[in-house]
């Protein structure tokens, strides 16, 4: 109203509650009570000194505006002070948590090596130890398959020679027998020869022995001095060679070999008997035998006036054999 009195209007904020009701302290008047704590006590009160801004706002009701304001910026101000100290000191015990932490840290990690050093130690001579039996035994195993690999190696390349020994042997043996069937092949081709020339001879014997029962027929009876000839007498007369005598002289003689001496030299003493020279024959051909000479024995021995000796041989191969000029130059 004009000329009257101004009203004045107090903004009232609400008293902030605290943990505890706090009595009212201030200046001596009826209302207040004398506080029994000293200075220091009341400080360490932080909520009743943080309260205390908001029950000075409320002592009166014409307080102005501004020193509400003010009164609330210095509660507000304590507030930050006071996070600000709790975070200080949230902030120094962390630091010192951590570098306790640090401290115990780095004070495990040293033992920790240390622990890990005599441990390691210890371990590498505890493994030692435990493996040198095997490692030990591994060793006399590699060595033993190292000579046995190298018996092996030599067991391969021995048995490889013996088979290159042996198709060699067995190459020989094949040239022999070829040169034996070639041998064999011109003895039958000699004995077929010796039949297409021995065949007209007999078929006149045939046609004679056809025509001796005319012949004796026509045969005059003989008087009583003369002596008949018997029929084996009369056919043995005029009958050619045999053809299994020729046969049996070139087998014969595909058996044997002709020892001849050198001019001026004998083989065998005049009184040597035919046992003794088949002995040192038989010996003679044993120092010349080699692998490729195939077996034989001797079967017959004939002396000759010229000193020479005929050899029958058991085995057409050895003749073979021995017809060989090398051979034949060995013996």
């Amino acid at each position: 109203m004009p000329g009257g009195r101004r009203s004045m209007s107090i903004r009232l904020t609400a008293l902030p509650t605290s943990c505890t009701i706090s009595p009212t302290y201030g200046l001596n008047t009826c209302k207040t009570a004398r506080s029994p704590i000293t200075q220091e006590a009341i400080e360490a009160l932080t909520n009743r000194v943080k309260d205390a801004p908001f029950t000075i706002m409320q002592m009166s009701s014409s307080t102005l505006v501004l020193v509400v304001t003010a009164i609330q910026a210095v509660a507000f101000l304590l507030k930050d002070v006071e996070t600000s100290g709790a975070a200080d000191a949230i902030m120094e015990q962390v630091m010192h948590s951590l570098i306790t932490k640090l401290a115990d840290a780095n004070i495990a990690s040293t033992m920790s090596k240390r622990i890990t050093e005599d441990i390691t130690a210890k371990l590498v001579d505890h493994v030692i130890a435990a493996i040198s039996p095997q490692v030990a035994l591994v060793y006399d195993a590699s060595q033993s398959l190292t000579s046995t690999l190298e018996e092996m190696s030599a067991l391969h390349t021995s048995i490889g020679r013996e088979r290159t020994e042996k198709e060699d042997n067995v190459k020989t043996v094949a040239d022999h027998i070829e040169d034996a069937a070639d041998a064999l092949h011109d003895s039958v081709e000699t004995y077929q020869k010796a039949l297409q020339i021995l065949t007209p001879s007999l078929d006149a014997t045939q046609e004679k022995i056809d025509q001796l029962p005319t012949q004796i027929l026509k045969t005059p009876a003989p008087s009583q001095g003369t002596v008949h000839p018997s029929y084996s007498s009369v056919v043995t007369t005029h009958l050619p060679p045999q053809v299994d005598k020729a046969i049996g002289c070139a087998a014969l003689q595909a058996h044997q070999i002709l020892l001849d001496p050198l001019p001026g030299g004998v083989l065998f003493s005049l009184n040597t008997s035919k046992c003794d020279m088949a002995t040192k024959i038989k010996t003679a051909l044993e120092a010349a035998r080699n692998n490729s000479t195939p077996e034989g024995t001797i079967c017959s021995i004939t002396a000759l006036h010229n000193g020479a000796n005929q050899v029958g041989l058991h085995w057409r191969l050895t003749w073979t054999f021995l017809y060989c000029s090398a051979n034949a130059n060995t013996l």
